[in-house]
């Protein structure tokens, strides 16, 4: 079985544009979850020196610069970060003390901390966000997973909204798709949009990566 923390370099590149705008506006927690602030809050413009911007890092794992992996990605991470930029300067305050504890819970699963950045695009870190669906939770998990991956969900309790427990069982489900796929950015996709759907369109393509099959996957999980 692969290490989890041995991931492939696209996927820390990946995971890289996720965390930007927060390392951006000074937002970044240490191992000791202490704040580096030794960034001014801007956001980025095309004048600015991307790779300085793009190498760090975290208690899990060295990165990687995204350019050197991806140069063309430049003007994406631009707008992604004019684009939520003032939303997530808003969040810096209530995402520190969540930060800290999946930092913690995702290390004890030797995952990477990186893959904390998904509870934010899932749910803005807000345990009472439901989906069109029914996902709940930070890390808007479905009630049959929820229940497959150890929470209580029922008319009385739903543990899909407990940050701790959520994150528990997050963890669980990430390191098993990775063991299933060995591939961070199908983890990923895998996650959006379901684990079976990836596996039959790898089946139907022959892919074996995310840029494989990417133009297959639905529009959001591509996004």
């Amino acid at each position: 079985m692969k290490n989890p923390v041995s991931y492939a370099k696209a996927a820390v590149a990946w995971f890289a544009v996720i965390g930007l705008t927060f390392s951006m506006m000074s937002f970044k927690s240490n191992a000791n979850g202490s704040n580096n602030t030794g960034k001014t809050d801007t956001l980025v413009s095309g004048k600015h020196d991307f790779r300085d911007l793009l190498t760090e890092k975290t208690a899990a794992v060295s990165t990687v610069s995204l350019l050197d992996a991806y140069p063309e990605a430049a003007s994406f991470i631009e707008n992604y970060a004019e684009k939520e930029g003032k939303h997530y300067e808003r969040m810096k305050p209530k995402a520190q003390p969540y930060f800290e504890m999946y930092d913690e819970i995702l290390s004890s699963y030797g995952l990477p901390i990186e893959l904390k950045y998904l509870s934010v695009i899932e749910s803005n870190l807000n345990n009472k966000a439901v989906s069109r669906v029914g996902a709940a939770g930070p890390w808007q998990f479905m009630a049959a997973d929820a229940r497959e991956f150890g929470l209580k969900v029922n008319g009385k309790v739903d543990e899909r909204k407990d940050f701790g427990k959520s994150t528990h069982a997050a963890a669980k489900y990430l390191k098993q798709m990775y063991e299933r796929f060995g591939d961070w950015l199908l983890v990923v996709a895998s996650y959006n949009c379901g684990p079976n759907k990836v596996a039959r369109i790898m089946r139907e393509t022959g892919g074996k990566t995310f840029w494989d099959i990417q133009q297959r996957l639905p529009r959001e999980t591509r996004n």
